[in-house]
């Protein structure tokens, strides 16, 4: 094994993991030791292992896996178990040299002809098929972390959305912009928009739509389409450039009003189908 992956140590442990424990609940990271080569190892599963063969089985999707981790308070061990996904929370460094790994992993390899050959099966009840130019296959795992990273974008360009709905309304002179913005999300996912702000007899239905990149489209449900529509002229969609590195610095970079009306300049394209029985 190599000494790869030192990057994601700091003081230790594995920054870019943050896991929720048992109450009480604390966040901890996984615990990283050193061997006499100075080579970060990891407990994994009852066995210390260097920390590039730990990311070798994570990356090749690997089910029921678990790290031990210190608790800040006792400094007793605990475990940080990977299939209790709504306790965990990924960094982008920790993300990006996953799918680096992934990348070397499943490498097509050149075969006599030069031509590339199969990347090494995956059990079909651990992939879901994608479309792009050309379909691939993912890991459930892989799947599950794209989609915790979504709902952190997702949270993260939120909180934007609400420090830029604050300051609009401070400068409206509202006494107590926090009493007139209402997170709508947190206690209904279905309102069909996430957030609604009132002052002064005005009121905004706001969705939000975040990206780490440059927003030229975005997904937006039939539900929300039909919202945003019924409440025409209050109806708002904020775009949020999040920044994942310094979530502080994510803000709103544009807004849009009405945007169900044609003349707002948003072309809705059908991406997706649903089926019904015929009998």
């Amino acid at each position: 094994m190599t000494d790869r992956f030192r990057e994601l140590v700091v003081n230790d442990s594995l920054v870019d993991i943050q896991y929720k424990t048992d109450p009480p609940t604390e966040t901890v990271s996984p615990r990283v030791t050193y061997d006499r080569d100075d080579v970060p190892h990891v407990y994994c599963m009852k066995k210390t292992i260097p920390l590039s063969a730990f990311m070798e089985r994570y990356a090749r999707g690997e089910q029921r896996m678990w790290l031990a981790a210190y608790r800040p308070s006792n400094g007793r061990q605990t475990t940080i178990t990977f299939a209790k996904h709504d306790r965990l929370t990924f960094g982008k460094r920790f993300i990006d040299a996953v799918a680096a790994e992934r990348a070397h992993l499943f490498a097509p390899a050149q075969d006599s002809d030069g031509d590339a050959s199969a990347p090494p099966p995956i059990s079909s009840k651990k992939t879901a098929e994608v479309s792009s130019k050309a379909a691939k296959k993912i890991s459930l795992e892989e799947l599950e972390l794209s989609l915790a990273l979504q709902r952190e974008i997702g949270r993260l360009g939120e909180d934007a959305a609400y420090r830029h709905e604050y300051v609009r309304l401070h400068a409206l002179d509202c006494p107590n912009p926090a009493e007139h913005i209402v997170r709508i999300s947190e206690d209904d996912v279905g309102a069909g928009y996430d957030m609604r702000s009132t002052f002064a007899g005005q009121t905004r239905y706001i969705e939000v739509k975040a990206s780490t990149t440059r927003m030229d489209s975005f997904y937006i449900s039939e539900n929300e389409r039909d919202t945003l529509a019924k409440v025409g002229q209050e109806a708002f969609i904020y775009l949020c450039r999040v920044d994942r590195d310094a979530p502080k610095n994510s803000a709103v970079v544009r807004e849009i009003r009405d945007p169900m009306n044609p003349e707002s300049g948003i072309l809705l394209e059908a991406v997706a189908y649903k089926a019904k029985l015929s009998n």
